[in-house]
């Protein structure tokens, strides 16, 4: 089991501005605060172990939140957890777009209810819910996962009560 995950997201821009006029320096720095989150296990709220897949294939990308395994690769079932951070990551060698979004049949609705999220090649979402999501459970527990087959992603997500 893991003792602690640690998940951190920050977006700064740096623009070049023209100087005519009173500023000395040319560069603004644009900066969204820094969010973070960090979930240990015992801690409020509790954390289970994070489940991280390598190079997972798209087309056979369902991930089914009840029948996952850790990074030793022991089984891990996230029944009764609440998601509260998930990081995912598309190949930047993809070919195609891949869509994540909550299975048809007992869907997980990770980025809400009847929300999807599009991944262009190379690029990576973090979502830090805080245990904002439904609990895993046998109606609520596939994260649907298309795309172009060979196209590959990885995932990491961090769950507990």
């Amino acid at each position: 089991m893991a003792d602690k995950a640690t998940f951190k997201m920050m977006l700064a821009i740096t623009e070049t501005v023209d100087l005519t006029g009173s500023m000395t320096d040319p560069a603004v720095i644009h900066k969204v605060p820094d969010v973070s989150s960090s979930y240990t296990v015992g801690g409020t709220p509790d954390h289970d172990t994070p489940w991280s897949v390598i190079n997972r294939d798209v087309v056979t990308g369902d991930i089914d939140l009840t029948a996952i395994t850790d990074s030793k690769g022991d089984a891990l079932d996230l029944t009764n957890k609440k998601v509260h951070a998930i990081m995912i990551t598309c190949k930047s060698t993809n070919v195609g777009k891949t869509t994540f979004q909550e299975h048809v049949t007992n869907g997980y609705g990770i980025f809400g209810l009847g929300t999807s999220v599009i991944l262009e090649p190379g690029a990576s979402i973090l979502l830090l819910a805080n245990g904002g999501n439904e609990a895993v459970s046998a109606s609520a527990k596939v994260i649907d996962v298309a795309g172009t087959s060979g196209d590959l992603f990885s995932m990491c997500i961090s769950a507990g009560d």
